[in-house]
């Protein structure tokens, strides 16, 4: 059996399309559903014999994969030489005045705790002490899309 992992990127990029369309517009919590589609494409884990193996989608189709770096406020792409997706998803972000996390954090925090995917409200969490968490994960994914999109598209063809 072969699992099509193109077409699981694929259909992810749309949903994070669509994701990004409605939070932009009255359905706002559609910032979770993008971190559950940004998890799946860059930082998804499963534990196999005691071990973290990574088992997210664009390492598996796109090994060499470089991103644009982004400015420490994670709303601006930099004009620096792309990265790899492995030190990209290390970049700080700032999410207060005393506290940052990495991207990859940000977007598990969004996943495991906010309703990306589960549900475990933690009132110390950084979440609860910032406003701007949900405009970070949709920023991330623009940054995603308009860097990846092409690239699957051209495996593809």
């Amino acid at each position: 059996m072969s699992i099509d992992y193109l077409s699981y990127a694929l259909d992810a990029l749309d949903i994070l399309k669509e994701s990004i369309r409605l939070a932009s517009g009255e359905h706002t919590g559609f910032y979770r559903v993008a971190a559950a589609q940004l998890r799946l494409l860059l930082c998804d884990t499963t534990r196999k014999h005691g071990k973290i193996v990574d088992i997210s989608l664009l390492p598996r189709l796109l090994p060499k994969l470089s991103l644009p770096p982004v400015d420490y406020d994670a709303y601006i792409v930099s004009r620096a030489d792309d990265i790899l997706l492995v030190d990209w998803l290390k970049q700080k972000v700032v999410m207060d005045e005393s506290s940052e996390v990495t991207i990859r954090q940000l977007i598990r925090l969004v996943c495991d705790q906010d309703g990306g995917a589960h549900v475990d409200y933690k009132p110390e969490s950084i979440l609860r002490r910032t406003s701007n968490y949900a405009q970070f994960i949709l920023s991330i994914a623009e940054i995603v899309i308009t860097s990846v999109e092409t690239k699957l598209n051209s495996i593809r063809q």
